[in-house]
């Protein structure tokens, strides 16, 4: 009798729960009858307000059984939402998202007060954010104060995207100042930097060395300990910082130009088969070099090496194909990216792709220069 009792209870609680969420479904049925967009469209789609303000025109055709809302308001007219990018020039929009709407009101400049095609604009004045600006929702508001809002798939088959023609300081800020910021941040707090930055990250406790007194500098990231400039640790110091370089602007774009804020992009393979190439090379050379000098097959202590010369001072072809290789890939690498970034329309989904056949003769620069580290030895040393 307990469980008989509890399940009528039960279902004395659900009945209206029920009931109401069918009274809804059938208001919600009946308003897309009553209310819907036919069509909707706007020119032009792409504007400069560099220099002055820009008008674009909104058409939209809308059935509407009870006729459309004649208020200006914005939470009560029927209007096209868009949200811009983000801009460097306006700090209030470095983390919010701006917003224009067009808005409709009758009369129609076609058809009748149910069904027509209705006028709307947007004044862009001087400055505004540039790049590309989204159509958010679509809000149809009737007579009877009936709202229909339309967003998301809703939007699918509708032009939704508005240039704004990025200007130079734009770009110059997304392709240098970001990077340039962030290398600054990461070499202050990796000890790479001397005063004033690495004191700075150093009392907020962020410096990687106490003592930056003691830094060495950006440059012994690339040079043996016989003082010279190591052709393997600079060729993947080079890839490190490219690649890093052309995921930041990457970023950035989509963050400024797009509202995109994804920081997940896409690694083709090619690209992987590099990096993974050139840090192999990097520790093989290390591995080999060290080696050598505990069994004293080479001496390391006083050497005339550099990046295209081997420890005698002679130029050195293994040296000078694999850096060759290295800084073509990397050109190429660098005019994909900028031209990915500068050309697209859309924010860049991933980092470019590395040809196959140039990742071959990189494999073959790095293989020559390995095979030369390990047949090498100081004949005055044996």
């Amino acid at each position: 009798m307990k469980q008989l009792g509890f399940i009528l209870a039960l279902i004395f609680i659900l009945m209206p729960m029920i009931s109401l969420a069918q009274d809804r479904i059938s208001e919600n049925l009946n308003l897309k009858n009553e209310l819907y967009l036919k069509s909707f469209d706007f020119e032009p789609k792409q504007i400069n307000t560099a220099d002055s303000e820009q008008t674009v025109n909104f058409l939209a055709t809308i059935y509407a059984k009870n006729g459309l809302m004649n208020n200006s308001s914005t939470g009560f007219a029927t209007q096209a939402t868009f949200l811009g990018p983000h801009s460097f020039s306006n700090k209030s929009s470095w983390f919010s998202k701006p917003e224009m709407n067009a808005i409709f009101l009758p009369p129609s400049v076609l058809g009748d007060s149910t069904n027509g095609t209705y006028k709307g604009t947007i004044d862009f004045p001087k400055g505004t954010a540039e790049g590309v600006w989204q159509l958010e929702s679509i809000k149809l508001v009737d007579n009877k104060g009936q709202i229909r809002e339309l967003k998301g798939d809703d939007l699918e088959s509708l032009p939704k995207e508005l240039q704004i023609k990025v200007s130079k300081l734009k770009w110059i800020g997304i392709l240098i100042g970001v990077p340039l910021a962030v290398a600054i941040i990461l070499m202050a707090i990796f000890g790479l930097m001397k005063d004033p930055f690495s004191r700075i990250f150093g009392i907020l406790g962020f410096e990687a060395k106490k003592n930056s007194g003691d830094t060495k500098g950006i440059r012994t990231m690339y040079k043996g300990q016989d003082g010279a400039t190591s052709s393997s640790k600079f060729q993947f110091l080079l890839w490190v910082c490219v690649v890093l370089y052309a995921y930041i602007i990457i970023v950035s774009d989509a963050y400024m130009n797009h509202r995109m804020g994804s920081l997940g992009l896409s690694v083709p393979d090619n690209l992987l088969l590099a990096m993974g190439l050139s840090t192999t090379t990097m520790l093989a050379a290390k591995g080999i070099t060290s080696k050598y000098v505990e069994e004293k097959k080479i001496d390391k202590s006083d050497t005339k090496g550099g990046l295209f010369y081997d420890d005698h001072g002679y130029p050195d072809l293994s040296q000078i194909q694999l850096i060759s290789w290295t800084v073509i890939g990397i050109g190429i690498f660098l005019l994909k990216t900028l031209s990915d970034v500068i050309g697209s329309s859309g924010a860049v989904s991933g980092l470019p792709d590395i040809d196959q056949t140039l990742l071959m003769l990189m494999g073959i620069g790095q293989g020559a220069y390995i095979g030369k580290k390990i047949i090498t030895k100081d004949a005055s040393v044996q």
